[in-house]
């Protein structure tokens, strides 16, 4: 078990990670001004029901045809941007 204040540190860092080694490896991060709009407005209205409501909630694209979305803890998802099919192009 890990406090909040423990779990916000972490994912913060892990987050800063996540991002910095999509970026080395010339990934595009957060790229799409429309797509992310979209994802925090969705992300506003599933936070504000969420049994969590106060955390710094985050929301990240990575610019990937990989399938995939997750969360860190801390407020932090990641969406790759395959995840939303033919919305690709």
């Amino acid at each position: 078990m890990e406090s909040e204040s423990e779990e916000l540190t972490r994912a913060s860092e892990q987050s800063g990670q996540i991002l910095g080694q999509a970026r080395s490896q010339g990934v595009g991060v957060n790229a799409d001004s429309q797509m992310m709009d979209k994802l925090r407005e969705i992300l506003s209205k599933i936070a504000t029901v969420s049994h969590r409501p106060n955390l710094p909630w985050e929301v990240n694209l990575i610019e990937s045809r990989d399938v995939n979305a997750f969360t860190i803890g801390g407020g932090k998802i990641f969406f790759y941007r395959g995840a939303f099919g033919n919305l690709i192009d």
